[in-house]
């Protein structure tokens, strides 16, 4: 099976088994070996999972394989880790060196019966300057694993606090900095002078066009001046005077170009998409409903955080980015520096799930130290990360489709307007940085992109429905200039377009009088995703709940295949909506093919649902003429543990197809289920996120 390109390109940068693994015998004459990954661990467990693909791969023992730091001068460029892909991609590369170096061992034994720790003790350095087979990569990992259900060497730590975050970084010699920005991430200061006259002799004034920092050696004396800075700052006015980023109306009026992801005429007459009189002379029903999603930060604990060095010319930068090789090239090129004299290590951050200000606080701390010579730390305030990161764009989806008396689905119409989902590093001839933009002379701002649909879309992520439907058109409108940034922020399109497509797949199962779980599986022709949804309704009380639910409760189901390609998620949640709108249960089952680690498989379905319940039931950005009115977590809610739901998740045995990603595969099917809980409690349908009491009281009264 040929790789592909991604892969294929990722080999020939670093085409040796040395390239991704590394042998050292220490004293005792025990071996060592480490795992080089350029994949980045940000608490998804991935460094366990490919410590123990090595270690099966080898057969040797879990404790003597470890995973060496991930920095742009010592690791594999493996693009950015996002995307689900991890295992996918950095787990066959890792298989495929190990498994590549036990053939190189075996072809030299000529006895058959050396296996094991016996073989792994003729290996040598030189053995590791052997290709790595791509037949090789591409097999399907085989296992045992070992410790299958290893916890991340750092759990411990991270439950007793002991665990260094990149906030928690210090060097000698670092001065802390605050970078001094408005209400919007394009604002302009228009009374510099009077601020800047604000400062205490302790507190250093930077300034490069636009881009204002201020510093100091004590972090709690440049906070209260930067507190008492942007309480006397006047910014420039926005464009966001006449305009809501989040209102329908103009989401769909906005300059916009049109992407046709699927075409697909109607096989039956009565159906095609033209055929609108033979319809209505039938006995189908025709129904459309429009849903929205808000513009939605990636609200991180811990705000945005970087410390750069500069030491004989090369600039050392420590941060949580996703993509630090993409970083690498935009810091070098935006200082004007040659790559190799730029260094980005990886240190995880908190809260990091797509693009959020991790990059552009990089090179915030980037451009002070180089420019100063001196170890910068820079860290966002609160109100940097709701104001100047990039957001998860809002969303509009209009379907339209038939059932006939027969219960067939057909002429169905998506389309779907917004902001598009992608304007990470990497990709332009321009920097992709906030401070790049703000210097002088400075660099024109990208407008974010979507994503090819080889690489699983942006907008279009998920807008292809998964059932088998007589005529099916997709479009998607990316606005061309929208005023608010954007960018990929957690299942990227797939939050709007799954709770859309599966919230009218309830709504049509209800006009046609059907029942809303055998509406799906008689559109269903892929028996994986009918295995995980028949799963999930069998682990939960389905039947009981739909017959006779409890008074003001609901039950609804909700499923989908994450990126038309990656793992399958079908979910099942339990409602009640009463003196608050509450999750009680999520019973969710998942088929990501072979899994390495079923425990940290789990815990990423469940992280996903939980951030899912939070999307669903209470977040949205807020904004007004001076730009985003949200700034603090009393304007901008997020879940409480309070209020979290009880997620019951449920893997499916594959072993032996090929393995998939579990990150992003439950977001878009827990918010769908629950919307179809809710109208399942009430008789009313709420179609905008998040699905607040005052959005039921609106159902109610249209």
């Amino acid at each position: 099976m040929a790789l592909k390109p991604g892969l294929a390109a990722t080999l020939a940068r670093a085409p040796r088994i040395g390239d991704w693994l590394e042998l050292k015998i220490d004293a005792s004459g025990t071996r060592r070996w480490t795992v080089r990954t350029g994949k980045v661990e940000i608490g998804q467990g991935i460094h366990t999972a490919l410590r123990q693909i090595a270690a099966s791969a080898l057969g040797e023992a879990l404790d003597r394989v470890q995973v060496g730091p991930v920095t742009t001068a010592g690791s594999r460029d493996e693009g950015t880790t996002s995307g689900s892909r991890s295992i996918e991609e950095g787990g066959a590369l890792i298989h495929g060196a190990c498994c590549s170096l036990v053939a190189v061992l075996r072809e030299r034994q000529a006895d058959a019966t050396v296996h094991g720790a016996e073989l792994l003790a003729m290996a040598t350095a030189d053995d590791l300057s052997n290709p790595v087979d791509p037949v090789l990569v591409s097999a399907v990992f085989n296992g045992p694993w070992i410790d299958r259900d290893a916890a991340p060497a750092d759990t411990m730590q991270k439950l007793l606090g002991r665990a260094t975050y990149v906030q928690d970084l210090r060097i000698d010699g670092m001065r802390h900095a605050r970078v001094l920005r408005g209400p919007w991430h394009r604002a302009v200061l228009r009374n510099a002078a009077q601020v800047q006259s604000l400062l205490p002799e302790a507190v250093q004034w930077f300034s490069d066009g636009d881009f204002i920092a201020l510093l100091g050696d004590d972090e709690d004396r440049v906070v209260r001046a930067w507190t008492a800075c942007r309480a006397a700052a006047q910014w420039s006015s926005t464009p966001l005077a006449d305009i809501d980023p989040n209102d329908p109306a103009w989401l769909t009026r906005a300059p916009s170009e049109t992407h046709v992801v699927l075409d697909q005429p109607a096989n039956d007459p009565v159906l095609d998409l033209v055929s609108v009189a033979a319809e209505a002379s039938t006995d189908t029903t025709r129904h459309e409903a429009t849903y929205t999603r808000p513009y939605l930060a990636h609200a991180s604990i811990g705000p945005s955080c970087a410390l750069a060095s500069r030491v004989d010319g090369r600039l050392d930068v420590w941060c949580h980015s996703q993509a630090i090789f993409a970083l690498q090239a935009e810091i070098a090129g935006a200082l004007g520096l040659p790559i190799e004299q730029v260094n980005v290590p990886h240190v995880q951050g908190s809260g990091c799930y797509g693009h959020n200000g991790a990059d552009d606080v990089a090179f915030d701390a980037a451009l002070l130290a180089w420019w100063l010579q001196q170890p910068v730390r820079v860290q966002w305030m609160r109100e940097d990360e709701f104001s100047s990161a990039p957001f998860g764009p809002a969303t509009v989806v209009k379907i339209s489709a038939s059932i006939d008396a027969c219960g067939r689905i057909g002429n169905w119409q998506f389309d779907s307007w917004g902001a598009g989902h992608h304007s990470r590093p990497g990709t332009p001839a321009t920097p992709r940085l906030l401070g790049a933009w703000q210097r002088e002379p400075a660099v024109v701002e990208t407008m974010p992109g979507n994503l090819p649909m080889s690489a699983g879309g942006g907008a279009e992520r998920n807008s292809v429905p998964l059932y088998a439907i007589d005529g099916v058109q997709v479009r998607v409108h990316r606005i061309t200039a929208p005023p608010v940034r954007s960018s990929s922020l957690r299942a990227l399109g797939a939050l709007a377009n799954v709770f859309a497509i599966e919230s009218f797949i309830d709504e049509l199962a209800e006009r046609a009088g059907l029942d809303p779980l055998q509406l799906r599986l008689d559109h269903l022709d892929d028996e994986r995703a009918a295995d995980v949804l028949r799963d999930a309704v069998a682990h939960s009380p389905w039947s009981t709940w739909r017959a006779a639910p409890p008074a003001n409760h609901g039950i609804g189901c909700a499923l989908a295949r994450y990126k038309g390609s990656a793992g399958w998620c079908a979910v099942v949640a339990c409602v009640s909506a009463e003196a608050k709108i509450q999750v009680h249960d999520l019973y969710i089952s998942v088929d990501v093919g072979t899994v390495v680690n079923p425990d940290s498989v789990r815990s990423q379905v469940e992280g996903g649902a939980v951030q899912a319940t939070s999307w669903a039931l209470t977040e949205r950005l807020g904004f007004d003429a001076a730009g985003v009115a949200t700034a603090t977590w009393d304007s901008y809610p997020i879940l409480r543990f309070s209020d979290a739901p009880a997620v019951h998740v449920n893997v499916l045995d594959r072993t032996g197809e090929p393995a998939l990603g579990a990150g992003e595969i439950a977001q878009g099917p827990t918010a769908a289920a629950i919307a179809n809980a809710l109208a399942h409690a009430l008789g009313v349908r709420v179609r905008d996120l998040p699905m607040t009491f005052e959005r039921v009281a609106q159902a109610i009264g249209a």
